[in-house]
């Protein structure tokens, strides 16, 4: 209790830096590589889901580049940011993000659960606090509440599918799968893919050796547990290297228990909804 409440005192102090102005909103972003932020797919046309892998010094360029992009196809689109699995300590790493965020003109929704700590739970809790996001998801780690409370099914998580993640083995995998097939040849359309694609045992063959190639060993164990979610997202990936237009479909190729928080959050931010959350 004595630890969560230094926590507490730690966080609030640094959201008063933010909202007293002693954060400024920065015009200006140091280069860097691409990596802590993902942009997944659009669950709408006017929603588009990130995914926040890590937050650093670089996280919020990664954030503007991916935002960027996705903009010069939607000129607003709200946003799904998913923070359910981001690393990153608590510091001024966490506060900075929270600021660049609190300076963008887009809705937010962030997902949270019971994996969200660290400085993902800091930044939660200041846009939360600052009336800028709502939150979406199950409690975090720390005992931040979400406005839309959803809990999460999370007996597939296991430390070979982090890993699987973090080296963005789906990717790599579906990339090599479709050098050396003729996907859109054998199917002609996504939807096709989906309802036919049976070739799920290479796919998992592959998936080892890329991940072999990256240090991770072959877990039966874990797969047990993981599996669906692995093959859901190897058939994901590999359906949009191939059709990267069928966002539809992707997400259905996944297959987890969350979409139906994103979905809830998009529904909420493309309604009236949205404001009764900040008594607008």
């Amino acid at each position: 209790m004595e630890n969560r409440s230094s926590v507490v005192i730690i966080m609030t102090t640094l959201l008063s830096m933010l909202l007293l102005g002693g954060v400024e909103c920065r015009a200006q972003h140091p280069a860097a590589a691409l990596g802590d932020v993902s942009y997944d797919y659009d669950v709408s046309a006017l929603t588009s889901y990130l995914r926040v892998n890590n937050i650093g010094p670089n996280t919020y360029t990664d954030f503007r580049v991916v935002v960027d992009s996705i903009t010069r196809r939607n000129q607003s689109p709200n946003l799904v940011i998913d923070f359910l699995h981001a690393t990153g300590d608590y510091g001024m790493n966490a506060v900075v993000l929270a600021d660049s965020l609190m300076c963008h003109h887009q809705r937010f929704v962030l997902l949270v659960g019971r994996d969200t700590k660290g400085a993902a739970e800091q930044v939660a809790l200041f846009l939360q606090n600052a009336r800028r996001a709502v939150l979406a998801g199950d409690i975090t780690a720390g005992g931040l509440v979400p406005d839309i409370r959803y809990q999460t099914n999370d007996t597939w998580k296991t430390a070979w599918l982090d890993s699987i993640f973090a080296a963005s083995i789906f990717e790599k995998t579906a990339i090599e799968y479709a050098k050396s097939h003729d996907v859109k040849g054998e199917y002609h359309e996504a939807s096709r893919f989906l309802d036919n694609f049976r070739d799920n045992g290479e796919l998992i063959t592959l998936m080892n050796e890329v991940a072999e190639r990256e240090g991770i060993k072959k877990n039966n164990d874990a797969f047990y547990y993981s599996g669906y979610i692995a093959v859901g997202h190897l058939r994901g990936e590999l359906l949009r290297q191939v059709w990267p237009e069928a966002t539809l479909q992707y997400r259905k190729a996944l297959n987890i228990d969350i979409q139906q928080v994103v979905g809830e959050a998009a529904s909420v931010m493309e309604s009236s909804q949205y404001k009764t959350y900040f008594n607008w």
